[in-house]
């Protein structure tokens, strides 16, 4: 006999299915960038034929494979006139790093050999031609991300290292330089990997930008959930685009090794020796190593879990950066729709940070809510994060960009969006209650959440406003089985749920006809005839923002008017007066690359304006 509960799960696997998040993407899978690779080019590990000659004239007893310092200082002595002896160096160096790699606990030796190489390289940089320019600086670049993997470990094992660090041939002293702009404390992350370290499977595109520098992806350690939005920080797990350089100092007996480590979303370029360069970037790897992370921790996604176990994740509900808040930059928010989360816009975010003027001119932001609240009640607490950011970055109103606001909505999270921009009125609130709001039997704090759901004004601060795949009348999926199954598998938030029962059972009397007498659900909210969305129409979208709309029909040959993405249909999304862009799309369109191409569109036009 079929368990009851088969319905329920092939309910919550359907509901989830409808959500751009369904099958993982864009993730990433860990590699072993110590094992040598066959390729007809140069790979760390490698000694070249022209290296293993040069070293073999040299003569020193036992070779490079039981001596490798005696001939590293062999070969240092013609290095600055003969590059084949700087390449032999740095293929040395690297080859006995890599040997020494995995015994780092009981060996330091390594690190000193890594060093070795980097110094090596970026004297040789200057030293040949482009050829041999372009191999120090991919030498330099490997020797560098294996340092930061031997920091790691270290980390992990509780070993504290040593600024001073004996190579091969000399002393080195490792600092870390902070003093220049963009640049971060390596302890401001709990983890610093290479972006070597991974592989990213499932992208469209990968958001790189070739310059000087080894990227990096930096797990940020600072305040969880909640506590997060309202200090309005970069929330403890989050990956991080970051860039490692290293400048050797003077040479010396002793010398010194300066890393400076940029935030990459911060700065596009540095000053490198007296030159001003492009650093390299990786912006795509973070995105899937914190998918891969998610995974990890959870079988069901955030967006999911958030729906089906709203009391557990109410706490996190808030507006938060995930970028380093800027007041020079203009704000562009993204906020996801039903069973989904902040992780689901990885595909967009990605393309966005491709190009380099949007990267220049925009911040990202995302609002992270339950979905299983209603769209009133959760657009009510957007506005108050809005109102919080607004308060820690711009009180004065003196950052013009921060008053340039752009909010990209999902689905049911267009309808949040859309509520941002509007303006209540009398009958809004007349469509719930019969007697005004002073004369309910509300507790102070219930009387002021009242007032934030039914009486608000459009915020100023949004300049912008790109609706995605939004069913700005209602879906048919509230009223079907679906929805119906899913209602009952949505769980609101304790304090949802108590605060509105009781202004439901202690105000009976003062409640429209046709309002029920139970919690609504943002299933509630979708239906197309229901109390909310028949509202909704009535309330006026402040003129002054732009607005756009991106709609998917799923490829449809026949007439517009009957067509649907899957979940919403043409008709819904639709709104006279807007311009808008069809794709041949399912729901998740915030996922399909000519919706992203509209946006990067849509910001670049805004910036020209």
């Amino acid at each position: 006999m079929q368990s009851p509960r088969w319905p329920l799960l092939l309910t919550v696997v359907a509901l989830a299915c409808l959500t751009p998040g369904c099958a993982t993407k864009f993730v990433a899978k860990k590699v072993n960038p110590l094992r040598p690779v066959a390729t007809p080019g140069w790979d760390p590990g490698e000694i070249s034929n022209a290296s293993r000659k040069r070293i073999a004239a040299l003569g020193v007893s036992g070779g490079w494979r039981k001596t490798p310092e005696l001939v590293l200082a062999q070969l240092e002595m013609a290095a600055p006139r003969d590059t084949v002896a700087r390449r032999a160096i740095v293929e040395l160096a690297i080859l006995e790093g890599m040997r020494l790699h995995g015994k780092f606990l009981t060996n330091r030796g390594a690190s000193g050999y890594y060093l070795c190489a980097i110094e090596h390289a970026v004297d040789g940089e200057s030293q040949g031609g482009s050829e041999f320019a372009a191999f120090c600086r991919h030498a330099k670049r490997y020797a560098v991300a294996r340092l930061a993997g031997l920091r790691d470990t270290a980390l992990q094992k509780g070993v504290k290292l040593s600024p001073e660090v004996p190579g091969p041939t000399r002393q080195y002293r490792v600092r870390i330089r902070t003093d220049v702009p963009g640049a971060v404390l390596p302890d401001q992350y709990r983890t610093l990997l290479a972006a070597d370290r991974f592989k990213v499977v499932g992208a469209r595109e990968l958001a790189l930008v070739e310059g000087v520098g080894t990227p990096l992806v930096g797990q940020v350690k600072g305040p969880r959930g909640g506590e997060a939005a309202r200090e309005f920080r970069l929330e403890d797990g989050l990956w991080m685009p970051l860039t490692a350089i290293v400048e050797p100092g003077p040479k010396a007996p002793v010398r010194e090794m300066v890393f400076t480590i940029y935030d990459r979303k911060a700065v596009e370029t540095a000053n490198i020796r007296g030159r001003r360069e492009t650093l390299a970037g990786d912006f795509s790897t973070p995105f899937a190593v914190q998918t891969r992370e998610l995974n990890q921790q959870n079988f069901l996604t955030l967006g999911l879990l958030g729906y089906l176990r709203g009391d557990r994740f109410f706490d996190s509900t808030g507006l938060y950066p995930i970028e380093t808040p800027r007041t020079d930059k203009i704000p562009v928010i993204f906020v996801h729709g039903l069973i989904s989360a902040p992780n689901d816009w990885r595909f967009l975010h990605n393309a966005l940070l491709a190009d380099k003027e949007v990267r220049e001119r925009y911040q990202f932001w995302a609002f992270y809510y339950p979905t299983s609240m209603t769209v009133p009640w959760s657009s009510a607490i957007f506005r108050q994060e809005l109102d919080h950011a607004r308060k820690l970055l711009n009180p004065q109103g003196r950052h013009a960009p921060l008053g340039e606001m752009v909010l990209i909505g999902h689905s049911m999270g267009g309808l949040l969006s859309r509520m941002q921009i509007s303006d209540s009125h009398p009958d809004y609130y007349a469509n719930y209650f019969t007697r005004g709001i002073d004369q309910l039997r509300l507790t102070q704090t219930e009387r002021e959440t009242i007032q934030r759901m039914f009486f608000f004004k459009a915020n100023q601060d949004i300049s912008k406003v790109v609706f995605i795949c939004v069913p700005h009348r209602g879906s048919g999926l509230a009223t079907n089985w679906m929805g119906r199954i899913g209602r009952a598998l949505a769980q609101l938030p304790y304090s949802v749920l108590t605060t509105t029962a009781n202004v439901l059972t202690l105000n009976a009397d003062a409640l429209a006809a046709d309002v029920t007498l139970r919690p609504g659900t943002s299933i509630d909210s979708l239906n197309p005839g229901g109390k909310f969305v028949t509202a909704l129409q009535k309330l006026p979208m402040s003129p002054s923002v732009q607005k756009h709309s991106i709609i998917g029909n799923r490829g449809s040959r026949g007439p517009l008017e009957k067509s649907s993405d899957g979940v919403v249909p043409y008709w819904s999304s639709h709104l006279p007066g807007v311009p808008e862009t069809i794709i041949p799309s399912g729901h998740g369109g915030l996922e399909h690359p000519l919706a992203e191409l509209k946006v990067r569109e849509l910001l670049k036009e805004k910036l020209r304006r």
